[in-house]
């Protein structure tokens, strides 16, 4: 029999992207007007790839898939080039974690994170974007 193996993070097994509900994933498609939420770029017709703000593996599990812990970016985390390979790319982490694009395993809810959303600015994640100012407020 298969041993269990566990993420590194040890808490617990992650769940899959591709069990994001077709009308969750539509709803983020919607709000972020297929474009990539770090550069703006539209999405349709390219390699584009909802992001997990908060890593399923790393603590997001239990909330992955809600509209406050999805954002949309160009590219996939394999690809060189795009941001959502940008955004998996440990060597960014300051600059992830501090647009919002990535959220720590810290952080208890992604919700309470900002984003900096390329074309509004300062947002609170949701079903629908919030504008805040750059203090989260």
């Amino acid at each position: 029999m298969p041993r269990a193996t566990r993420p590194a993070s040890g808490r617990g097994k992650a769940v899959p992207a591709r069990d994001i509900p077709t009308g969750l994933r539509r709803l983020v498609l919607d709000r972020d007007l297929e474009r990539c939420v770090r550069c703006g770029r539209h999405t349709a017709g390219i390699a584009r790839s909802i992001q997990h703000r908060q890593a399923r593996g790393q603590g997001g599990r239990l909330g992955a898939h809600t509209a406050a812990n999805l954002i949309l970016l160009c590219g996939h985390a394999t690809t060189p080039g795009g941001c959502h390979a940008y955004a998996e790319d440990r060597s960014n982490w300051a600059d992830t974690t501090s647009h919002g694009w990535v959220v720590s395993s810290f952080a208890p809810d992604p919700a309470a994170v900002p984003v900096f959303v390329q074309w509004l600015g300062w947002c609170w994640p949701g079903e629908q974007w919030t504008p805040c100012d750059d203090s989260g407020r």
